[in-house]
């Protein structure tokens, strides 16, 4: 069974989401993923890659 990128980001964001609301980190996880985006941005060649939905969000 081969499951689709969007299909992988999709559990693998809620699960993040889930665990910042179980810490009550929310905006600390927000501006973390701000930040990731940002590098992805910045940095081109890296966002082409598996992770460039990211960058496009």
């Amino acid at each position: 069974m081969s499951l689709d990128n969007l299909t992988i980001a999709s559990r693998y964001s809620k699960a993040l989401f889930e665990l910042a609301v179980e810490k009550d980190q929310t905006e600390a996880f927000l501006a973390e993923l701000k930040q990731l985006r940002q590098v992805f941005v910045d940095n081109p060649p890296i966002g082409r890659g598996p992770l460039r939905i990211i960058a496009s969000g």
